[in-house]
């Protein structure tokens, strides 16, 4: 098991504390860790942190493509810093992935939904996001079931995104990123969408 945790809107050594208990989390005992700043890799095998000279963080599970170009996180952050956001439909590959820049903090992941990715608001303020939900249980997240979510996975065998089992814990959905500080967190698709015409006959679509 690899992936990456992390913290938004608690800095300083309150967010490394954080990170700490999220590390701390029983599966992932014993695994080998990389922290910078209020993020962290762990496992050695699909995941990459990389940091620049202004503070900028970026941690990825995964692998990017822009065209015919692989991408690291290092060359993803840089990236991330001419492009912003603009950068996301234009990348493909199975990959979720956080950075953090000037102050705000992002969550990203793939359109394919390949690699999972989820977040959750501390009850004293802040959001935890992580590739596994139990860093987030470590991490302070309550622990209520979703009794709706429970009933839908019963009926489609699945939780549909955003939601999850947790009453406090989301998946970020495929094709999505999420901006959880330093305002409210605030989520956008960057991924084409099925466009669904409702006066289109069943006979004209399949014609």
């Amino acid at each position: 098991m690899a992936g990456f945790v992390g913290v938004a809107g608690r800095a300083g050594a309150e967010g490394h504390a954080i990170v700490a208990r999220m590390l701390a989390a029983p599966a992932l005992r014993g695994r080998r860790a990389t922290k910078q700043g209020a993020m962290a890799i762990y496992g050695q095998r699909d995941v990459e942190l990389a940091c620049d000279q202004e503070g900028g963080v970026l941690v990825i599970s995964g692998y990017v493509r822009e065209g015919a170009r692989g991408m690291g996180a290092r060359e993803l952050l840089i990236e991330w810093r001419r492009r912003g956001p603009r950068l996301l439909p234009d990348l493909d590959g199975e990959h979720a992935f956080a950075v953090s820049i000037d102050g705000a903090t992002h969550v990203v992941r793939d359109r394919y939904g390949a690699r999972p990715l989820y977040a959750a608001d501390l009850p004293g303020g802040g959001v935890l996001f992580s590739s596994a939900i139990g860093p987030l249980l470590a991490g302070g997240v309550p622990t209520d079931v979703s009794r709706d979510a429970v009933v839908r996975s019963l009926v489609l065998g699945y939780v549909p995104a955003p939601d999850t089992a947790l009453a406090g814990v989301s998946q970020v959905p495929a094709g999505e990123v999420w901006t959880l500080s330093p305002r409210r967190r605030r989520a956008r698709w960057y991924a084409p969408r099925e466009r669904i015409d409702a006066r289109r006959s069943l006979n004209q679509a399949v014609g």
